[in-house]
């Protein structure tokens, strides 16, 4: 697991660049082998407390896996 942090950028901006790196991912060329990422997103706009936004980021994370994989979730 690994966290991206995109300083002065909207909910829906950040859900676009992640989308686009989960398109990269599952393009790359690796042979004998597909693969994908579920990405969780979070916005602390409205949180103050890291472990909080962690939280929510890990439950959108869970909330793709669980509705088929390989998607971008925001958190809410």
């Amino acid at each position: 697991m690994f966290a991206v942090i995109l300083p002065n950028t909207s909910i829906d901006d950040a859900s676009s660049v992640m989308e686009r790196l989960r398109e990269r991912i599952e393009q790359a060329d690796i042979p004998h082998t597909k693969v994908t990422r579920s990405i969780g997103l979070a916005s602390s706009l409205d949180l103050h407390d890291e472990e909080a936004l962690y939280k929510r980021a890990d439950r959108g994370l869970y909330m793709a896996k669980s509705n088929g994989r390989n998607q971008v979730v925001v958190a809410e």
